[in-house]
C-alpha cells in the first residue's frame, strides 16, 4: 500500500536538498517558503485524490503522471522517460525498432511530424513533416499526451493503426492505415551521379553515422576523383550532436562548428573543425526542408556560414535546442533541454530554422512531367533509333542498374536535379 506520508517526507526533502545544495539555484530568487507551500497542496491533492477519486486509483500512475506534468510544462522536447520509453530510445540511436517510422513534437500542443523515416511504412503511405497528427485509433492525440501518443504509435510488428492527419491545404482530415514494421536504422546510403558526382543521403544522425559515411566516400574516392557531392538532409529529424560535428568536420579544416549556450556555465560550450589531412573540398550543395531539424540544422548552418556549401531548398523547421538523456535509479530517463545551439556566426535558429541560399521547392511526381517534359532529348523518346557505327553496328552501351537507380532519381526529383546542374556547371 502507498504510504503518502513517507512519500511527502522524502519528497519534501529530496527539493530541500535540491534548493539548498545543487549550485544550479543557489543564486535563484525563489523563495523558500513558496516552495514548500506549493509542495503541500501538492500532497493535499494527491491525498484527496487518493481518499475521494470514484475509485481506486494507482500511486504509482498519478505521480508518473505528474513527473510528465512536470516536463511538459517547459518545452515541447522535455520528457519523462519511463524504463520501456527509456530503452526503446537507446534501440534508436543504436539498432531499430516496431513501428511505422516518423519523428514527433508538438507544436502548440499537437502532436505534429517532424518527418517520416527513409523507406519506412509512414514515408511510404504519404506522412509529410509539419502533419498534424489529430488522433490515432479515433482516440484523439490532445487526450493523452506525446508520451503516450508515441507508444501508440509503435507497436508489434504487422499490426494496424489508423491516424487522422490534419495538413496545410487540405480542407478535411486525412485518413490513413499503415501496417508497422521493424524500421532499420542505417542511416547513410550513396548513389554515384554521372560526371562522377555523389549523391550522399543521412536520414538521421546515429551513433555510427560519420564513421560509415567516411568509409562510404573513402571507398568512392579510390574509385576517382569527385567532381561535386550533394549531401541530402531533407526529412532527416537530427540525432546525436557530436554524429552531426564529425559529419561538418569532414567538410572543414578549421573554424566553429557549433556553439551551445544553458543556464548552467558547463553548458557552454564550443566544437571546432581540426585538420585532419583530409581534402574532401570538391564543390558542395547540402539539401534541407522543413523536415531537416536540430542536428541536420547544425551541419547545414556550418557549412553555409563558412561558405563551404551551397545549401538548396526550403527552410528547415527551426529546432535550435539540446536535449541531454539522464538516467534515473529505477531505470527511466529524464530527457531535458539544457542549452540552445548556435552556428559558426552567431545565429540562433530556434523557431527560424535555416534559409536555404537557393530556395527550390519540391515538386510532386506529377508536376514534375511538364517541367521535365522541356529537358527531354531524343534518346529520352520512346522507340528512339540507337546510335550506329559506320559499319552498322549499335555502339550504345545499355546502362547498368545502378546507372539507372541514378537517373531515375536524377528524373523524379527535382531538387536533386537543381542541386546536380548547380555541381555541373561549377
Amino acid at each position: 500500500m502507498f504510504n503518502l506520508k513517507h512519500f511527502t517526507a522524502i519528497f519534501i526533502t529530496s527539493c530541500t536538498l535540491l534548493i539548498h545544495a545543487a549550485p544550479l539555484f543557489a543564486d535563484s530568487e525563489i523563495d523558500d517558503q513558496k516552495v514548500y507551500e506549493k509542495l503541500e497542496i501538492f500532497s493535499s491533492v494527491f491525498n484527496k485524490i487518493e481518499q475521494n477519486y470514484v475509485q481506486e486509483v494507482d500511486s504509482d500512475e498519478i505521480l508518473d503522471g505528474a513527473i510528465r506534468g512536470l516536463l511538459s510544462s517547459l518545452d515541447p522536447h522535455s520528457s519523462y522517460l519511463s524504463p520501456d520509453e527509456y530503452d526503446e530510445m537507446q534501440e534508436e540511436t543504436t539498432g531499430s525498432f516496431s513501428g511505422i517510422g516518423i519523428e514527433v513534437t508538438t507544436e502548440n500542443d499537437i502532436l505534429t511530424v517532424i518527418s517520416p523515416i527513409d523507406n519506412t511504412p509512414g514515408e511510404k503511405a504519404g506522412i509529410q513533416a509539419r502533419d498534424q497528427i489529430i488522433a490515432i485509433d479515433g482516440i484523439k492525440t490532445s487526450q493523452i499526451g506525446i508520451q503516450q501518443a508515441i507508444k501508440q504509435l509503435r507497436g508489434k510488428q504487422g499490426s494496424m493503426v489508423t491516424l487522422s492527419l490534419k495538413r496545410v491545404g487540405s480542407p478535411n482530415l486525412i485518413k490513413v492505415t499503415i501496417t508497422r514494421e521493424s524500421i532499420p536504422m542505417e542511416s547513410v546510403r550513396f548513389i554515384h551521379l554521372p560526371m562522377n558526382i555523389l549523391y550522399s543521403r543521412i536520414s538521421s544522425f546515429q551513433g555510427n553515422t560519420s564513421h560509415d559515411y567516411l568509409s562510404e566516400l573513402n571507398a568512392f574516392k579510390k574509385r576517382g576523383t569527385i567532381k561535386g557531392l550533394i549531401l541530402d538532409l531533407r526529412n532527416n529529424p537530427g540525432g546525436l550532436l557530436n554524429q552531426a560535428i564529425g559529419i561538418s568536420d569532414l567538410f572543414l579544416t578549421s573554424g566553429r562548428i557549433v556553439s551551445t549556450k544553458g543556464r548552467s556555465q558547463k553548458q557552454n560550450m564550443s566544437f571546432d573543425a581540426h585538420d585532419v589531412g583530409e581534402r574532401n573540398n570538391f564543390p558542395l550543395v547540402v539539401l534541407i526542408n522543413g523536415g531537416s531539424a536540430s542536428a541536420s540544422e547544425i551541419v547545414a548552418g556550418a557549412l553555409q556560414d563558412h561558405k563551404r556549401a551551397i545549401t538548396l531548398g526550403t527552410r528547415s523547421f527551426g529546432k535550435g535546442s539540446v536535449q541531454n538523456i539522464i538516467p534515473l535509479p529505477n531505470g527511466a530517463g529524464l530527457r531535458i533541454t539544457t542549452a540552445k545551439y548556435y552556428t559558426p556566426s552567431g545565429r540562433s535558429i530556434q523557431a527560424l530554422g535555416i534559409t536555404p541560399d537557393i530556395e527550390v521547392p519540391y515538386q510532386m511526381e506529377a508536376e514534375l512531367k511538364t517541367t521535365t517534359a522541356q529537358n527531354l532529348t531524343e534518346a529520352d523518346l520512346a522507340n528512339h533509333f540507337s546510335p550506329i557505327n559506320s559499319e552498322g553496328k549499335n555502339v550504345a552501351t545499355p546502362p547498368t542498374q545502378k546507372e539507372k537507380e541514378a537517373l531515375e532519381l536524377l528524373k523524379r526529383d527535382n531538387q536533386i536535379r537543381s542541386a546536380f546542374n548547380i555541381l555541373k556547371s561549377v
